[in-house]
Order: structure tokens, then C-alpha cells, then sequence
């Protein structure tokens, strides 16, 4: 059981063959040389070292003690959440379900009573866009409807073409187009 727990510690802290990386980290040649570790044993003191040794110390310690601080925070917002869900299951989701289905039925009849009044309206409104439709039709072949009663020697028809042009014209009177 010990034996397994050093050996679980020594994965965790990465501790498998570390003289072979402390050997490779002090060859130049090797691939995992470390240029900013050799600079910085070369280049400060026993002193220094040794300080930033406690600067480290501290840092990781009070990163470890935030990352503490964040598990536990986060750990009681999940049971917290994991309570008031279990609790809105128990009271309220039976009831607030049976509340909810009746009212969508409600919306729907209501929907529906809306759609079945507005559709004669619609229907109205249909028809008399196809009318004014029509009318444009009307007054878009006008010119050569003239031409060619004009051109058959048919001044009746013409004449009549020019009185309905012109009593859409003036009904129509108000909208830009028209004018």
C-alpha cells in the first residue's frame, strides 16, 4: 500500500527519472537543455537563489491556497444548485407543469379564435389588393390599348379606355404614383 502511494505521489509530482533531466538540463547539447535555468544558476548567487527559492515557495503556496479557495466556493455552489434543483422537483414541478399545460391550451384557443376572426379581413384585404392590381394592369396597357383603338379607327373604345383610366387616376389620385 505504501509503495503504491509513493508511487502515485511520484507521478503526480513528476518525479520519475529526474537525474537524467538534471543531467540533460546541464549539457548544452542535450535537446532539453534549458537556456533560462543554467543563465539564471550562472548568473545569481547562493543568496539570491536561495531567495527566489522562498519567493517561489510562497508564490505556489498562495496559488495553491486561491485554487482551495475556488474548489470550495464552487464545490458549495454545486450542491447548493444540487439541492434547489432536488427541491423544485419535489414541489414545484408537478403543479407548475399542470399550470403550464393549461395555459398553453389556453394560448392556443386564443390563437386560434384570432386567426379564425382576422381571416375575413384577410380575405378582404386579398381581394382588394387583387382589384388595385388588376387596375395597374390596366393602366400600364392603357397606352397601347389607345394605340390600337386609335389605329382601328374604334374611337368608342378608346374613349371608353380614357374614361376608366381616368376615374382610377383620380381615385387613386392621393398616391405619389398616380400624381
Amino acid at each position: 500500500m505504501e509503495s503504491r502511494m509513493q508511487e502515485l505521489m511520484s507521478s503526480y509530482y513528476d518525479l520519475s527519472d529526474k537525474d537524467e533531466t538534471v543531467s540533460q538540463s546541464k549539457n548544452i547539447n542535450a535537446p532539453g537543455f534549458l537556456v533560462d535555468d543554467y543563465d539564471m544558476l550562472e548568473s545569481m548567487g547562493m543568496d539570491e537563489l536561495l531567495r527566489r527559492d522562498d519567493q517561489m515557495i510562497k508564490e505556489i503556496k498562495e496559488l495553491d491556497t486561491n485554487m482551495q479557495m475556488l474548489v470550495y466556493e464552487n464545490y458549495n455552489k454545486f450542491i447548493s444548485a444540487t439541492d434547489t434543483i432536488r427541491k423544485m422537483k419535489v414541489q414545484y414541478i408537478p403543479s407548475v407543469s399542470f399550470v403550464l399545460v393549461d395555459s398553453m391550451g389556453k394560448i392556443t384557443v386564443q390563437s386560434e379564435n384570432v386567426s379564425n376572426a382576422l381571416a375575413p379581413f384577410r380575405s378582404k384585404k386579398l381581394v382588394g389588393v387583387r382589384r388595385l392590381l388588376k387596375r395597374l394592369e390596366f393602366i400600364f396597357q392603357l397606352p397601347q390599348r389607345l394605340k390600337s383603338a386609335m389605329k382601328a379607327q374604334e374611337y368608342d373604345k378608346a374613349t371608353k379606355y380614357f374614361v376608366v383610366a381616368n376615374r382610377i387616376l383620380k381615385r387613386y389620385q392621393h398616391i405619389a404614383s398616380f400624381k
